[in-house]
């Protein structure tokens, strides 16, 4: 029998880029979110010259046939998917960076930290989803209590949480982009059981022991937009990203005025 890893494409012992760089999206993001960050680093291409970029679908994300595979779907086939780009990524290239936004940014931190076969030297995490903001907080003990599991059968899809922008209008997504809002893809709702995993996972990533990040990572990059209502403050992120990553990692992290939790859809 082989061993997991020797499972998927085959080159040989010269890897043919200088650089691989894996963008994983959060709830709602299909591979064409980071359209924007492609053409800044690669020419408009996955694949410009020396650098190619892995934009994976992730499972219950973003397409119709998808979002019903959420209302069944455990958070282990998130960080499955994950795990699978990251090994992709390091027979392509000795140099790995990751790119995840928002509730992407759990299942990188958990393959990176728990499975040994996956690694990557630099992370940069917008969004991330880490903690809950404090208006999530109530919701999250209950749906995770013993009665959440009446309340997922009841109500099976809710609509999307929609938050205040600067002025005190509601945002059907959380950036300041108004065109964005009119003419932008994003979920209007979301299974509740996809919810419930993620906050799951989110515990996961909580409960990780002390410098626990794979000693491959040597700088993890935390970009939050000033107006993020979407997830817990940028210094609670950072807190937690520091305690995993250990003193052999430097962790930076940077807010980008007038800017939402979306900060790819943002105009500036």
């Amino acid at each position: 029998m082989f061993p997991d890893h020797a499972y998927g494409p085959a080159f040989s012992s010269s890897k043919p880029y200088a650089r691989a760089v894996v963008c994983i999206g959060g709830f709602g993001d299909s591979p064409a979110s980071f359209s924007p960050l492609i053409k800044e680093i690669s020419g408009g291409t996955v694949s410009g010259g020396d650098t190619i970029v892995l934009t994976p679908s992730t499972y219950g994300w973003h397409k119709w046939d998808h979002f019903h595979s959420a209302r069944t779907l455990s958070y282990k086939d998130w960080v499955r998917d994950c795990l699978r780009e990251l090994r992709l990524a390091n027979t392509l290239s000795d140099d790995v960076t990751v790119v995840a936004h928002s509730t992407g940014v759990l299942p990188v931190v958990i393959c990176l930290s728990k499975l040994e076969t996956a690694g990557a030297d630099r992370l940069v995490f917008t969004g991330s989803n880490l903690k809950p903001s404090k208006s999530d907080l109530s919701s999250k003990r209950l749906l995770l209590s013993p009665v959440g599991r009446l309340i997922r059968f009841v109500l099976p899809v809710i609509p999307k949480k929609l938050r205040k922008g600067p002025n005190g209008k509601l945002r059907p997504v959380d950036t300041i982009n108004e065109e964005y809002h009119r003419n932008g893809f994003y979920l209007k709702a979301f299974p509740l059981n996809a919810v419930v995993q993620m906050w799951r996972l989110q515990d996961e990533v909580l409960s990780l022991a002390d410098s626990s990040l794979h000693t491959r990572v040597k700088s993890v990059y935390l970009v939050n937009g000033e107006l993020d209502g979407s997830v817990a403050p940028l210094s609670e992120s950072e807190a937690v990203m520091t305690r995993i990553a250990g003193q052999s990692t430097s962790v930076e992290s940077y807010e980008l005025p007038g800017a939402g939790h979306s900060i790819l859809f943002e105009k500036e």
